[in-house]
C-alpha cells in the first residue's frame, strides 16, 4: 500500500455495538445512534467508492488525521479528501470495508469512539490484501450534525518480528 495514506463534564454513556452489552444514560441515545449511522455511512461510502460521501461525514473545517500508511498525516478537508481520490483510483471498484467493535462515549457535543476494520483490497493485477485496522474517531455536532474531526488509524505491531500484523484480531 505504499504511497496510499485514513475536562469536560461528566462522561455520558458509551455503546458497544458488535458484542458487548449496551448501558445509557437518559437523553443520550440518540447522540449514540446519530453517531452509529455515521460510521455505517462512512463504511458504505468507502464500499461504494465514493468520495464525497466518504468526506460529507468529516468536518469542513479543523480535521486532522493520523493514517495507517505514508504519509504520516494530513491536516484539513481537503488534503484527506485528495487521498480518498487517489485510494478509489488505485483501488476502483475493488475495495471492501466492515466496521465492527464500534464503541462511542458522548460528552456534550463532542464524542470519541473507536473501532475495528476488516478491510479487503484488490489491485488491478487481482492480487489480494487483507488486513484490520484499529480506528479512533473524535466527533464534533456542528449545526446539528455529528462529524468527525480527529482520526487515528493504526496496526499493531508484533514486538518479535517489528512488522505489522495486519491480520490481527485482538
Amino acid at each position: 500500500m505504499s504511497g496510499l495514506t485514513r475536562p469536560m463534564g461528566a462522561i455520558a454513556t458509551c455503546i458497544v455495538i458488535a458484542g458487548a452489552a449496551m448501558a445509557a444514560v437518559p437523553g443520550d441515545m440518540n447522540a449514540h445512534a446519530q453517531i452509529h449511522t455515521l460510521e455505517m455511512a462512512l463504511s458504505a461510502a468507502v464500499n461504494a467508492g465514493d468520495a464525497r460521501k466518504v468526506m460529507s461525514c468529516y468536518a469542513s473545517r479543523g480535521l486532522f488525521v493520523f493514517d495507517a500508511s505514508p504519509p504520516r498525516q494530513y491536516e484539513g478537508w481537503a488534503d484527506y479528501n485528495n487521498y480518498w481520490d487517489r485510494l478509489f483510483a488505485a483501488f476502483p471498484g475493488r475495495l471492501r470495508v466492515d466496521t465492527t467493535d464500534l464503541s462511542v462515549t458522548v460528552v456534550g457535543a463532542f464524542a470519541y469512539g473507536h473501532n475495528i476494520e476488516q478491510v479487503r483490497l484488490m489491485a488491478e493485477d487481482g492480487t489480494k490484501t487483507e488486513l484490520v485496522l484499529r480506528v479512533s474517531h473524535v466527533y464534533r455536532k456542528v449545526s446539528g450534525k455529528w462529524l468527525i474531526v480527529q482520526e487515528h488509524t493504526s496496526v499493531p505491531v508484533n514486538f518479535e518480528t517489528m512488522k505489522p500484523d495486519v491480520s490481527s484480531s485482538r
